[in-house]
């Protein structure tokens, strides 16, 4: 698999895309901020999955809307994954996320969580998701285990928890 954010220049972002096709593998990606995210848009259909915050989505999908609006997030995913997206995952902060496929859609509360510091909790969910659909965990359930991971590492100090297992992460869903 090949994960990308939109920090890379649009000729490293083309290249990549091109050798990913040419392997076959799937790619993961993260916009990493509103002034970057359009950079992707130009590969919405080759990405596996994609997981912008509402402030990027509404950029890729030319649609505004609030954190708290979860039927816009919910039609932004849908939105993209008429583009191609396998997979879309609008994190909505403390209103978790909207997510979509082509065979299904959702939203899934965050679990309730005293924040010590908010850093990689959007890196530790795409990474849960990620690795859970790198294993054959369904994508309902990848973006459950997805939650779990940001709600350990806004609970700790750092940017990685230091007791992330998938057992731990389990351990923690409300299901």
């Amino acid at each position: 698999a090949l994960f990308v954010d939109a920090n890379l220049p649009p000729k490293s972002l083309r290249n990549a895309m091109k050798h990913a096709r040419k392997a076959n593998i799937p790619v993961y990606a993260d916009p990493t901020s509103a002034k970057l995210a359009g950079r992707l848009s130009p590969f919405l259909d080759r990405l596996a999955m994609i997981a912008p915050n509402s402030t990027e989505a509404a950029v890729l999908c030319d649609l505004p809307f609030m954190s708290a609006d979860m039927e816009r997030a919910l039609h932004a995913a849908k939105f993209l994954v008429g583009a191609g997206v396998d997979l879309a995952i609008i994190t909505l902060a403390e209103f978790g996320v909207t997510y979509a496929t082509s065979r299904t859609s959702g939203h899934i509360s965050a679990l309730r969580t005293e924040i010590v510091d908010p850093t990689g909790a959007g890196d530790a969910l795409t990474a849960a998701v990620i690795f859970a659909m790198l294993n054959g965990i369904r994508e309902d359930e990848a973006v459950r285990l997805g939650i779990s991971a940001a709600s350990l590492t806004l609970r700790q100090p750092g940017t990685v928890s230091q007791t992330l297992t998938l057992e731990t992460l389990y351990d923690q869903l409300v299901v």
